[in-house]
């Protein structure tokens, strides 16, 4: 069973747009830059696709020193590195507090005015570890739970099938899809090598609301959950894609035509 990767994909904010790699640098807490930052509101909750659609609208691009956010005719530029940023702020993501470092106003006051609501960027902090549950050795920044997750060109095309019309793998937020083997092989993914790097699954992906969201019109419906609900349900959850964890090379890169072996 030959697999190889198709696709790379990074969302350096959380629930905001998606940027294609050619190559992806791999690091310990995901590909370099992942979900590394998010908006919350004046209470620390964190702002998501689940509450607000609208935030699939913003464009991500990325430059060796910064991150480019577009949307409508506005921009944003944010350096990667900032050093003004110092005070920490604690994030709470699925219940869970996060400790961030809060960004210079003007960011924070352009995303408040392009979304109509008090938000603040916070950016991760590097010196606080947040763990991967029952994984405790592998940390992550503001992904939801894991470091990566993988989705077959397979499970999508059957998932394709059952639907009136057809969706984009773009609902699921995969960071990497790969070519071959059969629909949801990924769920069997123990160990696997890609490059020098070996990763090792974690747990299936639960899906949630933001999949309903068409990532290019923010517009919601109830596709795909009604349809996965018939065939990948366990227990309370719609199951769909594999988190993965680095645990060797974690400064080795991948990149699109690699074989997952």
């Amino acid at each position: 069973m030959s697999l190889k990767i198709t696709e790379l994909y990074l969302y350096p904010i959380k629930s905001l747009g998606r940027i294609a790699l050619k190559t992806a640098q791999l690091s310990d807490r995901g590909f370099e830059y992942d979900r590394f930052w998010i908006l919350v509101r004046p209470d620390g909750q964190a702002v998501t696709q689940r509450e607000n659609p609208k935030l699939a609208l913003f464009k991500l691009s990325m430059t060796e020193s910064d991150v480019i956010v577009k949307y409508e005719n506005n921009e944003l530029t944010i350096p990667k590195i900032n050093s003004s940023a110092t005070e920490n702020i604690t994030t709470v993501l699925f219940g869970n507090e996060v400790i961030g470092v809060r960004e210079d106003e003007v960011f924070s006051q352009w995303f408040s005015e392009q979304l109509g609501e008090e938000t603040i960027l916070v950016r991760k902090s590097l010196t606080h570890r947040r763990v991967v549950p029952k994984h405790e050795e592998s940390i992550v920044n503001f992904s939801d739970c894991c470091q990566y997750l993988t989705i077959s060109e397979a499970s999508m095309a059957h998932l394709n099938k059952k639907l009136d019309e057809p969706i984009s793998i773009h609902r699921f937020r995969p960071n990497i899809v790969f070519s071959g083997g059969t629909p949801h092989c990924e769920d069997d993914f123990k160990t696997i090598q890609i490059g020098k790097s070996t990763f090792e699954g974690t747990k299936p992906c639960g899906r949630c609301k933001v999949t309903t969201v068409h990532q290019d019109t923010a517009e919601k419906g109830v596709e795909p959950l009604k349809t996965l609900a018939t065939y990948r349900k366990q227990g309370k959850k719609v199951l769909f894609g594999q988190y993965l964890k680095l645990t060797s090379d974690e400064n080795a890169t991948i990149a699109v035509g690699d074989e997952i072996k």
